[in-house]
């Protein structure tokens, strides 16, 4: 697929939960795409829209490991 404007390149995220996100969303991981060069808390504010109920998901400590 070309990309250009209209498609942007993306990078998918492998998120892990754990224990009270892990028990609330009812799931262990998830995967997100994002926009290549996308930060922290660009992820933080996608998990937020995806889970509107969770207000809870701002307050989080999040870890990243880079696989390449």
């Amino acid at each position: 697929m070309k990309e250009g404007m209209d498609n942007p390149p993306t990078i998918s995220v492998q998120v892990l939960f754990f224990a009270s996100m892990r028990e609330s969303l009812g799931k262990p991981e998830q995967k997100v795409q994002l926009r290549e060069g996308s930060t922290c808390e660009d992820l933080q504010a996608e998990l937020c829209r995806q889970y509107r109920s969770l207000d809870f998901v701002k307050n989080r400590v999040y870890m990243l490991n880079l696989h390449m």
